[in-house]
């Protein structure tokens, strides 16, 4: 029997800090299309250990819960997708700012930060190295990807483009 292997697009170690709603859609999708491969993504929060192994039980993900393993995770994690509620920002990325180095991809899926507030709370707005720390927030393009989704599809928020394109 021929078994086929699917190789993940992306081969790199992702770090999701935050476990919630939009963290686990984000996962699901990415998981689904192999784009990440089984065991290439590492959650970490604050203190739901319950919800990380929801989460690992579910998609295969790796967590740490020992604060020391989370410092470690994030500093020598290449990509960090910054998946926290909003009330939560400022005291995550202000702990996160100081464990960041060259080469590090932050990607945000925070609402309603702008990408000088993150640069800020990382502490990186005034930082002689401009490349030091990318923000990434997400923005899709409605009107350029319609076609591509059903016409179901009445609201613009992630959420919604998230819940239809089956991610």
């Amino acid at each position: 029997m021929c078994e086929s292997q699917t190789k993940a697009l992306i081969q790199e170690q992702i770090t999701f800090f935050g476990a919630g709603s939009m963290a686990e859609a984000i996962i699901r999708g990415m998981m689904a299309r192999s784009v990440v491969k089984r065991g290439g993504i590492t959650v970490i929060n604050r203190s739901n250990q319950a919800r990380l192994e929801e989460l690992q039980q579910q998609y295969g993900v790796l967590f740490q819960t020992e604060d020391a393993a989370k410092i470690d995770l994030l500093r020598r994690s290449p990509v960090i997708v910054l998946a926290m509620k909003p009330k939560d920002a400022a005291q995550a990325l202000g702990q996160l700012g100081p464990l960041l180095s060259d080469g590090q991809l932050i990607i945000s899926v925070i609402a309603g930060l702008s990408i000088r507030t993150m640069q800020t709370l990382l502490g990186t707005a005034s930082s002689p190295s401009p490349g030091r720390c990318r923000t990434h927030p997400v923005r899709l393009d409605w009107e350029q990807q319609a076609s591509a989704f059903p016409r179901r599809l009445v609201k613009t928020s992630v959420k919604t483009y998230l819940r239809y394109s089956n991610l």
